[in-house]
């Protein structure tokens, strides 16, 4: 059991080893931290957007006379 364990770690500490020292898996994890950016970033302008529309239409048609129990008169 505790042979396995040093075995495991062996493997870990090659694995942090080679792709420490590989440019193109430091290429590909620049790519993928940006790509992640990219999504987060889009997904705050996707949120702001929707913030905006909501306050737009809010402002429109206001909620206030609903829960207030304000009637519309024929005038």
């Amino acid at each position: 059991m505790a042979r396995m364990k040093i075995l495991d770690e062996r493997k870990k500490k090659e694995v942090e080893r080679i792709c420490a020292q590989s440019d193109e898996l430091k290429e590909l994890q620049a790519k993928i931290m940006a790509a992640y950016q990219n999504k987060e970033r889009a997904a705050q302008i996707t949120e702001k957007q929707y913030r905006q529309q909501v306050n737009i239409v809010s402002n429109f048609f206001p909620v206030t006379r609903c829960l207030t129990g304000a009637r519309r008169t024929n005038r």
